[in-house]
């Protein structure tokens, strides 16, 4: 990975390490030059990465998931399965163009199904491979062992939950903030539905 600039960090080169099990393995894979995040950043302690609405359309790049049509005023957020009162949740919603809205609801365009399809690969998307990787690993053992970077958007859509540091270094002695290299993960309730409602796992 190259240094931390004034933009954040930068990776230019991909060092991508997940491991679950006992973190008192003789066979530790200690690795050089990590990028590091302070220990307040990553324990929950700050806002939500972004509102619902701002998620749907960071994750179609400000398109219609359907047609591709990028005019903002065109644009509206669609609730994929029908409800009362209606599930405001991130997966369920998706960014459709008026047309494709109306199309649909008047059983001209994109059906359920196919919503739904296009749904999965947006989740797939903003999760990133290597973050549902680390959900899956998750899932399946009592946690996952990850470098913060690869997972810290998952922390703060609330699908992992920071267990603690395994590796790190103190910024200053008198500190109590600590420049971690490696935690422990933990999945969330509403990350082990979001894997089983959409077959992920």
């Amino acid at each position: 990975t190259s240094p931390r600039n004034g933009c954040g960090p930068t990776i230019t080169t991909a060092r991508i390490w997940l491991w679950a099990g006992s973190p008192q393995s003789s066979i530790w894979p200690w690795l050089h030059n990590r990028s590091t995040f302070r220990s307040s950043e990553i324990r929950g302690d700050y806002p939500s990465m972004a509102k619902t609405d701002e998620l749907l359309f960071m994750e179609t790049d400000g398109a219609c998931a359907c047609c591709g049509t990028r005019d903002t005023r065109a644009l509206t957020t669609h609730h994929i399965d029908q409800s009362s009162p209606k599930d405001e949740s991130y997966d369920n919603k998706i960014v459709l163009c008026h047309n494709c809205h109306k199309c649909h609801h008047d059983g001209k365009g994109p059906t359920t199904k196919e919503l739904k399809e296009i749904k999965r690969r947006l989740i797939v998307k903003s999760l990133t491979q290597v973050g549902l990787n680390a959900m899956k690993q998750a899932y399946r053992k009592p946690y996952v062992v990850a470098m913060p970077f690869l997972v810290v958007h998952l922390v703060e859509r609330r699908f992992l939950k920071y267990g603690e540091m395994l590796s790190g270094t103190q910024e200053e002695e008198s500190s109590e903030d600590w420049l971690i290299e490696t935690a422990s993960y933990t999945l969330t309730e509403s990350g082990r539905s979001l894997l089983k409602k959409w077959n992920l796992y």
